[in-house]
């Protein structure tokens, strides 16, 4: 059940939020990032996994072993993008071209699980949200601040809100390293185009 929970601060904007979180994030990424690696069921594929951070989901990254290039080359002699890795032991990798890893494959591929490391900031309201107001009398739930957790958190919580109150549709904002999104939740669609067809 979720319950309308006013915050006990003056309700931000969107664009206050995400200066928020900006500086949340900032705090939660050491300049400079330290990494494990650990091999991939693919073959010739790497995991890099950020583990001097609280917030690792968002810096981790699968590289191919063919695309990595010894310490001594030039950057500038390099076509393709090249990043380096600082890892825990002290050695580095460079990269030409790095991917961003997905939680859910590193979990079901190697067992680590960091899928409950991304920063999000959010709010439900029963009204659309603008990017320069926020309406407080229809505000259900807004995060005190920036929370680690699962990526789906905000939207998870206005599904459970629109599922407590049926018929109405809960709004959701949130704001993570990959931006602001926008949508909502309106419990029973789904369970109606079943019925329907059932009924068909």
């Amino acid at each position: 059940m979720i319950e309308r929970t006013p915050p006990d601060y003056p309700l931000v904007t969107i664009r206050g939020m995400i200066k928020i979180y900006d500086g949340w994030l900032s705090k939660a990424t050491p300049p400079k990032l330290k990494y494990v690696k650990i091999p991939s069921t693919e073959k010739d594929k790497l995991w890099l996994i950020p583990c001097n951070t609280c917030t690792p989901a968002h810096n981790l990254f699968k590289i191919d072993r063919s695309t990595i290039v010894t310490a001594d080359i030039k950057i500038d002699d390099i076509k393709h993008f090249a990043l380096p890795f600082e890892l825990i032991d002290g050695d580095r990798i460079t990269s030409t071209r790095p991917e961003r890893g997905s939680t859910g494959d590193l979990f079901r591929e190697v067992g680590v699980d960091i899928r409950n490391t991304f920063l999000t900031f959010g709010i439900l309201s029963t009204t659309p949200h603008h990017f320069d107001k926020i309406d407080p009398e229809n505000t259900v739930y807004v995060d005190p601040m920036p929370i680690v957790g699962n990526i789906s958190r905000i939207q998870k919580l206005a599904e459970s809100f629109a599922s407590h109150y049926k018929g109405r549709i809960c709004h959701y904002a949130v704001i993570s390293a990959n931006g602001l999104d926008l949508g909502s939740q309106r419990k029973g669609e789904a369970e109606c185009l079943q019925n329907e067809k059932k009924d068909s």
